[in-house]
Parts: C-alpha cells; structure tokens; sequence
C-alpha cells in the first residue's frame, strides 16, 4: 500500500454517473434474494465505486483488506429509472503498528446535486 504519510485528506475518487435501470435492479434482487418490488438495501452498495478506486489508487493488497463496518444514510428516497452520481472519499486514516485504519465516505447524489445517500464505512489493512 502507498504511504499516506504526506498526503492530505479527503482523497477524491472521480464521479461515477449511472441510472438505476430495472436489469441493474433486477440483477441486485437475485443476487440479495429480495422478493419485495422496493429496490434492495442493498443497492446502496453501488455507492462503493469511488472507495474501490481509491484503493486500487492507493495499492491496496486485497489479500490483506477487511471490510469492518459500514453504514448508510438515505437522504431520499431512490427511484427506478433515476440517473445518480457516485463519489467517494477517503476522510480520515490512521495507522497502528502494521495496521491502517481508513475511513471512507461515499455518496450518491440526483443530477441536480441533491444528496440522496451517504454511506460510511471503516476498512482495515495490513502491511
């Protein structure tokens, strides 16, 4: 993993944008087995796309990251056939011993830049 010793926080993933087509939604329900018409929870994964840029940016060995928590907050509600921007940002990170704590925000947000979600989650690695 590169050394973040001299780099200064938020690190920015580029924005990812996509619509949440019924065949995208269609292949979340399968894969989660969610029968209900609403989409899946779940879904709110699809925010992740930046942090997993960032890593890869950052080199990140993924034989050594453990996925420790993560959290979402729905601003408003998503609806099917809505086009969404994807970004991600690496807010904080701190490293114990060979251990490095990153702290990562995601969030999707409508065209017009109103959040819709925001999901936090806390990833470990190790040299």
């Amino acid at each position: 993993m590169i050394d973040l010793s001299d780099s200064k926080t938020p690190i920015e993933s580029k924005e990812t944008d996509f619509m949440l087509t019924e065949e995208v939604v269609e292949n979340f329900r399968k894969a989660f087995r969610w029968s209900s018409s609403s989409l899946p929870p779940s879904f709110a994964a699809r925010a992740f796309v930046g942090m997993f840029e960032i890593l890869n940016r950052l080199e990140v060995d993924w034989k050594k990251l453990l996925h420790i928590s993560q959290s979402f907050t729905y601003q408003q509600k998503i609806e099917l056939g809505q086009d969404v921007k994807a970004k991600s940002f690496l807010k904080r990170w701190k490293k114990r011993g060979n251990v490095h704590w990153l702290h990562f925000e995601s969030q999707l947000k409508s065209p017009s830049g109103e959040n819709l979600l925001t999901a936090e989650s806390l990833i470990m690695v190790e040299d």
